[in-house]
């Protein structure tokens, strides 16, 4: 039999083990409260706070009783018990203690059954088995607790008290191994259908994608991402298998030195007291803090390398898109209003698209994912999971939030959390748009708009130019996003007809600005401009999304240098509010998606530190808006939000200002942002199944965040964020339907 120790030895070394867990818990709640880690995450935060929380009161009320005990034995009881501390020790086992650890037990059962039931999308099947582990857990833990207060003064290893001791413990750790190999194949198999071998459709660039052209081929090299990929996946599974075997380890040996009459077992029983408080917040933090998913040494192998590192096959020089993680750690959306990018200023000519609020799919609503799955069979979209894109799973916050099965869309997934969360005005406003969506009449009007925007005249044009300074106007007026003094330096990104800079130039007698806009002669719009003003403003005339914004230069005689002012980041404002026209005669059906990753890399390259980016976006509730709302709420010092009333109130879109960018918690991040976007340029521009280009899944921008990050750290503060704007649409659409009687 192996060596023992003395009784109150083992119960002076546990109360001191149980010392040093509490003041590791104090330096892990410190790090979970601290502003770096809980900005966005809000609420949800809290809630996960206070459930660990409440575990470790319980496990501090074990401590407190420990600490007592054991001046019960050396003090209080040391002249009235025969043969000292030893005896003392080895022949009582204080029940008031041993419930508490066992109710501590049974809660932290219960939380990880609850992981497992949410990530498989409530199936009760699955949990039932762990369930019933559960309640055989609560059934021996509660005769283990009477028969302890029955023989209060007899030893733990009394047969009446130990074999229910025994199979309190066998029954928790059969409960811990269960559930922890669930929530890891889960992961696992999700995994596994986005494995592949097989590398991307390349395009010879200079030469429209024919294999005789010269330059470099872009692609992914199929096997190299196979192992890097799968690398990342079993460190996320060996993370899941960390957290359960901590746990079930001191557990199993705590029951080994039980089953062996050894007083050593009371070191690990006060362990276990304070493990089974800190390992659910160990978890958080290590996802919070981006330190989940390394692995062991031999899962990371492959994992890691430069984002485009270029190697060689057959000769040619092979750009290697990889999936890139920054701040935090990630169907078809279009950018803007849904149709696809012009470079009209704001929403000028947007009156023809109207629908974009009150349609679904390319006109505002939830798209469906018939379309990204037909396009996967195509093989145009290969979706590449984040290395973030499995946090929630692995994290304890995952197992107290509603978070919808990771099996579902994401155009459905995030407005389905939004409204589960309490966001009345979003399930009213999507009923809404399904509405107009139905209906006939409102087909014909959105129409006939569409028709007199595409075929506007040059009064109409300065209409619209009118229209866009008071919509500016209105903006500034209420999040007071244009300085009036100091020097100011604008970039006007889809400037045309001008009246966005024309407000600002009005509004800063110094301003100066560069503006760029699509040539009329590709379809976009004229430049209305007062003449004063042309002193201060200069205006190229280009497409945005045909400059080389590549991670390097790319030879394909369609792309252009970027303005060199803008790589000096010289700008203390940009805007962007380019969109897609209809009239534009050289557009592909993915431009919108190009052109608003054009300008966020444009804008992120030109405004200096500090400086301010006013951008147009789809509502909250979009997948591709929340992710980049996300990024700019941690890269800028504050970001604001404001959807206009005076004009395009009915539509799906508003507009975002990030002001003090690179000055928030993830400044450090921002040129690698900045490189992922630019690969996802790429992507956009030379991918899909014959490399000419694809349309963008909310996936591509995980980078940003993963959906299960959002959803399970940042719901709170994108239903705060969003309700505003939603009740500006829902009462648009309630008025425009009025009008026009739409039932």
């Amino acid at each position: 039999m192996p060596k023992d120790i003395p009784a109150d030895v083992a119960y002076i070394a546990g109360v001191w083990t149980e010392g040093i867990h509490i003041i590791v818990y104090i330096t892990l709640c410190y790090i979970f409260t601290s502003p770096a880690y809980t900005r966005g995450r809000e609420t949800s935060s809290r809630i996960l706070l206070v459930y660990s929380t409440v575990m470790f009161a319980l496990s501090t009320t074990h401590a407190g009783l420990a600490v007592r005990e054991l001046l019960d034995g050396f003090v209080y009881q040391l002249a009235s018990t025969p043969g000292g501390p030893p005896v003392f020790y080895r022949e009582n086992v204080f029940p008031k203690r041993k419930a508490i650890y066992i109710f501590n037990t049974l809660l932290g059962d219960s939380l990880l059954i609850w992981r497992v039931f949410v990530i498989y999308g409530r199936n009760w099947l699955v949990v039932a088995p762990s369930l019933l582990l559960l309640l055989g857990t609560m059934v021996c833990g509660l005769k283990t607790v009477a028969a302890n207060v029955i023989s209060e003064h007899s030893s733990v290893f009394d047969p009446s008290i130990l074999s229910w001791v025994t199979s309190t413990f066998v029954l928790t750790i059969a409960t811990q191994v269960l559930a922890t190999s669930l929530i890891a194949g889960r992961i696992y198999a999700a995994a596994r259908p986005y494995s592949y071998s097989a590398p991307l459709q390349g395009v010879q660039n200079g030469n429209d994608g024919n294999s005789g052209g010269k330059g470099a081929k872009i692609g992914i090299s199929g096997g190299e991402v196979d192992s890097r990929q799968r690398a990342k996946y079993l460190g996320m599974v060996w993370l899941v298998a960390e957290s359960g075997a901590v746990y079930t380890s001191a557990a199993l040996v705590q029951l080994v030195t039980y089953l062996l009459n050894m007083n050593a077992g009371v070191i690990m029983e006060f362990m276990l007291s304070q493990l089974s408080a800190m390992v659910p917040m160990i978890i958080v933090v290590r996802v919070g803090l981006g330190l989940a998913y390394d692995g062991p040494s031999a899962f990371r192998q492959g994992a890691r390398g430069a984002p485009f590192s270029p190697h060689h096959a057959n000769g040619e020089k092979v750009i290697q898109l990889s999936t890139f993680q920054a701040v935090d750690g990630p169907g078809q959306v279009k950018s803007g209003n849904g149709h696809g990018g012009s470079f009209g200023s704001g929403t000028v000519g947007e009156s023809g698209t109207e629908s974009s609020g009150t349609r679904m799919g390319s006109k505002g609503e939830v798209v469906s994912g018939g379309e990204r799955d037909r396009e996967k069979k195509r093989g145009i979209v290969i979706r590449q999971p984040s290395e973030s894109s499995f946090r929630a799973l692995a994290s304890f916050a995952s197992s107290l939030l509603s978070i919808p099965s990771v099996d579902e869309d994401e155009d459905i997934r995030l407005p389905r959390a939004l409204i589960q969360r309490g966001s009345v005005v979003l399930q009213e406003l999507l009923e809404l748009q399904k509405r107009g969506w139905q209906d006939e009449a409102t087909e014909l009007h959105y129409q006939k708009q569409r028709h007199t925007a595409d075929t506007a005249s040059s009064d109409l044009n300065k209409i619209w130019f009118e229209r866009m300074k008071g919509l500016l106007c209105e903006i500034d007026d209420c999040v007071h996003c244009i300085p009036a003094s100091d020097t100011l330096r604008f970039l006007d990104l889809g400037c045309c007809p001008g009246g966005f800079s024309s407000y600002i130039l009005d509004k800063h007698p110094t301003a100066t600005g560069l503006g760029i806009s699509l040539p009329v002669t590709d379809g976009g719009h004229g430049f209305c401009m007062e003449m004063h003003h042309l002193s201060r403003f200069e205006l190229l005339y280009g497409n945005l999304t045909y400059y080389q914004l590549g991670p390097s230069n790319t030879a394909d005689q369609r792309l252009h240098d970027v303005p060199a002012e803008i790589n000096r980041r010289c700008f203390d404002l940009a805007l962007l509010d380019g969109h897609q026209l209809r009239t534009q005669t050289s557009a592909l059906p993915w431009d919108s998606d190009r052109l608003l990753i054009s300008q966020l890399i444009l804008a992120l390259t030109a405004v200096k530190p500090g400086g301010t980016i006013i951008v147009k976006l789809p509502l909250p509730h979009k997948p591709v808006a929340a992710k980049i709302l996300h990024f700019f709420n941690r890269a800028s010092r504050r970001l604001l939000r404001w959807k206009p009333r005076v004009m395009h109130s009915n539509r799906g879109t508003f507009y975002a200002v990030a002001q003090g960018i690179g000055e928030g918690c993830d400044e450090q991040n921002m040129a690698h942002v900045v490189l992922a976007l630019k690969g996802l340029w790429i992507e956009l521009t030379f991918g899909g199944e014959d490399g000419k280009g694809r349309n963008m899944v909310p996936e591509d921008l995980d980078f940003m965040v993963s959906m299960e990050n959002l959803l399970a750290f940042h719901l709170d503060w994108l239903v705060r964020l969003g309700i505003p704007l939603w009740q500006v649409q829902a009462k648009a659409l309630r008025g425009f339907y009025q009008r026009r009687s739409v039932v």
